[in-house]
């Protein structure tokens, strides 16, 4: 009985502090100076493209860059952003694209995967930015959302991912 127990507390305690990635979340990456958060809105498949098929999946995201009031706001900031799906069987595509800004920044962009939708089951859109820091360093957060597209497609290959603003 003691066993049972000590079994069942390990397990809520696992479940407690382990993150469950089904729902809606915000990251946040910050070098003190510069705070950039990135928060998933919603993914879902749909028919982007010409071919008529449901086979195209968009994330929409919220991105949001601020620099604390001794930071030159004249001057650019750079950071990269890793865009990935990953599809049910586990297989996953990333795309990283480099983002400059100059200012205070918010903008609401949707990626697009464009013939990503194969399979059916439980798909996960990942987003992670990497905030360089110096030669040799880096500050990273991720931040996912996991649906589930009824379906799938004919098993044409993926095509590319867009961001547009």
């Amino acid at each position: 009985m003691r066993f049972k127990k000590v079994i069942l507390l390990t397990f809520i305690l696992f479940i407690a502090v382990v993150p469950i990635n089904l729902c809606l979340g915000t990251t946040n990456v910050s070098n003190h100076e510069i705070v950039v958060t990135i928060s998933i809105n919603n993914a879902y498949y749909y028919a982007a493209d010409d071919d008529g098929i449901e086979n195209d999946v968009a994330a929409e995201f919220s991105l949001d860059v601020y620099r604390n009031k001794f930071h030159n706001k004249r001057c650019s900031v750079s950071f990269y952003l890793l865009v990935a799906l990953y599809l049910p069987s586990g297989y996953g595509y990333g795309y990283l694209f480099l983002v400059t800004c100059t200012g205070d920044v918010y903008a609401e962009p949707v990626a697009r995967f464009f013939n990503h939708a194969t399979e059916s089951g439980i798909y996960c859109v990942e987003m992670t930015c990497i905030l360089p820091c110096g030669p040799n360093c880096a500050y990273i957060g991720t931040e996912s959302y996991c649906f589930d597209p009824p379906g799938g497609s004919d098993g044409t290959d993926p095509l590319t991912c867009t961001i547009e603003l």
